[in-house]
């Protein structure tokens, strides 16, 4: 094969892997940016779920420190995490920190840090909790 055979053939063949590699970053930052949104799109769906989830992570603190039981207990979300397992289907776990009320983070140590685990699923645009896990 001479050399003017090859540059007509290396030229498409060298723009067909640009255009591929274009269109493999360009997916990785659309599928972050997807990602991220329906990060999004969880947190704001569930804020409707928040004052039970808070409810639930003072009985389970209550549970794991029985003598704290009759005190007024207060409960603040320390962290969120999302992890993806299908397009429409995640787990959201959230981390508290709990004290007797009027406590507040950085006041005092916790005396409890209960964790909610769910399972939530995508219903056309809104997420919902399926189950706890």
């Amino acid at each position: 094969m001479t050399s003017q055979h090859r540059g007509a053939l290396g030229r498409p063949l060298a723009v067909a892997l640009i255009a591929a590699a274009a269109m493999a970053c360009g997916g990785k930052r659309e599928g972050g940016d997807h990602t991220a949104a329906e990060r999004a799109a969880i947190n704001r769906d569930l804020q409707k779920d928040a004052d039970d989830l808070h409810r639930i992570a003072v009985t389970r603190a209550r549970v794991a420190r029985p003598d704290m039981r009759d005190k007024p207990i207060t409960c603040a979300t320390s962290n969120v995490d999302i992890q993806f397992v299908a397009a429409e289907k995640a787990i959201y776990t959230a981390s508290y920190a709990c004290g007797v009320a009027p406590w507040k983070p950085g006041q005092a140590p916790p005396f409890a840090t209960p964790t909610i685990k769910v399972e939530v699923l995508k219903d056309r645009s809104t997420w919902k909790i399926d189950s706890f896990l």
